[in-house]
């Protein structure tokens, strides 16, 4: 993921980013390899120009963040307290112009953001991080491939499956059940 944060910093240097606050499970993947289940409570990671990444977990996501991201500094939040607290640690010295994806931040965490980082100006990175998405790094293209070899396989075990009667929804069963074999 290191390689993939730098990067990511070198980018937002050449847009005069300051950090990158990301709510959308699949950048989160990306950047620290936590995915969070996607729900009402504030789940932003955290990504400084220079630094530490860090992540804004409620306290049920907490064991979860720890695991698949140990290289972030964690901000656990109760539902009792609320996000604000937490978020306003995660992201204290920060200032400036910051990175958001406008698409999936709501109202809700868009007003929490806004007055932890009040007095910064937030432009969208959602074009940054596709950009840099759709570049696959070697681990990347080397999924990429494994994934192909079991589709393939796949595939041709289904194709003896197709005959007159069968439904898609059965055809897609078997299809999942074989992925899951391999």
């Amino acid at each position: 993921m290191s390689d993939r944060h730098e990067r990511v910093q070198a980018a937002m240097a050449e847009r005069g980013l300051n950090a990158l606050l990301l709510v959308a499970p699949a950048s989160m993947a990306y950047l620290c390899g936590f995915r969070p289940t996607p729900y009402e409570r504030l789940v932003v990671f955290v990504l400084p120009a220079a630094g530490e990444a860090r992540l804004v977990v409620p306290l049920l996501e907490e064991e979860a963040a720890r695991q698949a991201a140990p290289q972030a500094a964690l901000y656990a939040w109760r539902d009792e307290e609320g996000p604000a607290t937490a978020l306003a640690a995660a992201v204290r010295g920060i200032a400036g112009t910051v990175g958001i994806e406008k698409a999936p931040l709501t109202v809700a965490q868009l007003e929490l953001v806004s007055a932890a980082l009040s007095g910064a100006s937030f432009v969208d990175c959602g074009p940054l991080l596709s950009d840099l998405r759709a570049v696959k790094d070697g681990d990347e293209l080397a999924a990429l491939h494994r994934a192909a070899a079991v589709i393939d396989r796949v595939i041709e075990r289904l194709s003896a499956e197709i005959r007159p009667g069968r439904s898609e929804a059965e055809l897609a069963a078997l299809a999942s059940l074989l992925i899951g074999e391999e």
